[in-house]
């Protein structure tokens, strides 16, 4: 049986999410704790406690669900035998999944994280720009009308260096769109599905702070990258990990580096992850961490693979059950 760990990035974030593995798994706390001094921050305070609202701003988000991912990958390692084949993770995600990897340590990927999602949120002022998904549109399609939106939001409204671009190519017929607001608000007002082969295209603009993975993102990218030369990454990973910028897997962590800067300002090429490691033999997928929507985008693409998830005490005995524990 040949599996691959998924985890989840931005979006998959709720108050409270971890905390049943770390009340009943020594494991978990010690990870959670791990974690926090690292960071000089109470990673359980802000997971378990903190409202909604402070919990998505980006700084927090993303060292919150990697803990979390973290905590709940090994607590299942704790119980279980079954090691991944491979790991691939969702934007923030990859860091969870080179963790995993041993590709870095848990130290170093928490203290990037943070460096990360300040930089991003710092990167385009708050409300000049979003993210929104196109759903019905075939992948090409969605490109075109990017290009088409970007010059039209240029053109009628006047706005210079206006940004529309494909971000996440989450599943066949979902595909993420970032940039300016204003360009995308355009967009999402003008936009027919028929000019662009969908009888049924619908437009859903996601609660995000920030315009993730476009061109708007290169002052985060020349900001992350001094910490991450700073990390002593290594060669001998425990496997290998797939990168959302080229869907390919890589086995040598002194290299993950070159994939994690442009991953700041290029697409996240999910579909086409999932697809390779099917070709690679993957049967099984485990999600760790919060919720399910990694679950949810593998059974669109993969509908008959097998799917499972530990984010909660009871998801974690029905992994165990389905695959063996020690």
């Amino acid at each position: 049986m040949k599996s691959a760990s998924l985890f989840p990035g931005q979006g998959s974030q709720h108050p409270g999410m971890g905390k049943e593995l770390y009340d009943n798994f020594k494991i978990s706390k010690d990870t959670f704790d791990e974690a926090s001094e690292a960071l000089k921050l109470n990673l359980a305070k802000l997971c378990f406690d903190t409202p909604e609202s402070e919990l998505r701003l980006t700084f927090n988000t993303q060292p919150a669900l990697l803990i979390t991912s973290i905590s709940a990958y090994r607590v299942f390692c704790s119980e279980s035998d079954h090691r991944p084949f491979l790991a691939l993770g969702h934007s923030l995600g990859e860091y969870s999944a080179l963790v995993a990897a041993n590709a870095l340590s848990l130290s170093d990927a928490i203290q990037a994280v943070r460096i990360r999602g300040l930089a991003m949120q710092e990167a385009v002022p708050v409300g000049a720009g979003s993210m929104m998904a196109i759903i019905g549109v075939e992948d090409e399609q969605v490109i075109k009308a990017c290009v088409d939106f970007q010059k039209r939001a240029a053109s009628e409204l006047g706005l210079k260096n206006c940004v529309i671009e494909a971000a996440n190519f989450n599943c066949p017929g979902q595909v993420v769109v970032s940039g300016h607001e204003k360009a995308l608000q355009f967009m999402k007002d003008n936009f027919k599905g028929a000019d662009y082969g969908a009888s049924r295209a619908k437009i859903i603009p996601l609660a995000v702070s920030a315009p993730f993975h476009s061109t708007l993102m290169k002052p985060a990218q020349e900001k992350l990258k001094p910490k991450l030369d700073e990390i002593t990454w290594q060669r001998e990973m425990a496997f290998g990990v797939v990168h959302n910028v080229n869907a390919e897997v890589n086995y040598n962590g002194e290299n993950v580096k070159n994939f994690l800067i442009p991953q700041v300002t290029k697409p996240v090429l999910w579909t086409k992850s999932i697809e390779n490691t099917a070709k690679m033999g993957v049967n099984l997928y485990i999600e760790f961490g919060a919720g399910k929507v990694l679950s949810g985008l593998c059974k669109k693409i993969l509908p008959e693979s097998k799917i499972l998830n530990v984010d909660g005490v009871e998801a974690l005995k029905n992994t165990l059950k389905e695959i063996g524990n020690k």
